[in-house]
C-alpha cells in the first residue's frame, strides 16, 4: 500500500535522477576529452607541468562525472523500487 509520502519520495528520486544522469554523462565525456588533450600536449613535447596539470584536472572531472552518474543510478533504482 502506497502513501502520499512514498509518492513524494518517488518523485524526488525521479527528479534527482533526471538532473544527475545528464550531468554525469557530460562530465565523463568532458573529462575524457581533457585526458586526450593532456596526451596531445605530452606528445608535442610541451612542458611537463602543463600536461600534468591538465591531466590532473581531467582525472578529477572524469571521476566527478562517474560519481554523479553513480548517484543518478542509485536514485533511479530507489525510484523503481518505490514504484513497486
Amino acid at each position: 500500500m502506497r502513501t502520499d509520502l512514498d509518492a513524494e519520495t518517488a518523485a524526488e528520486h525521479y527528479q534527482k535522477w533526471k538532473s544527475l544522469a545528464p550531468l554525469g554523462l557530460v562530465a565523463v565525456g568532458f573529462g575524457a576529452s581533457l585526458i586526450g588533450q593532456s596526451t596531445i600536449l605530452k606528445s608535442k613535447g610541451r612542458s611537463t607541468w602543463k600536461w600534468v596539470a591538465l591531466g590532473t584536472v581531467s582525472l578529477a572531472v572524469l571521476n566527478a562525472g562517474l560519481c554523479l552518474f553513480g548517484d543518478a543510478v542509485k536514485h533511479r533504482a530507489l525510484y523503481e523500487w518505490s514504484e513497486e
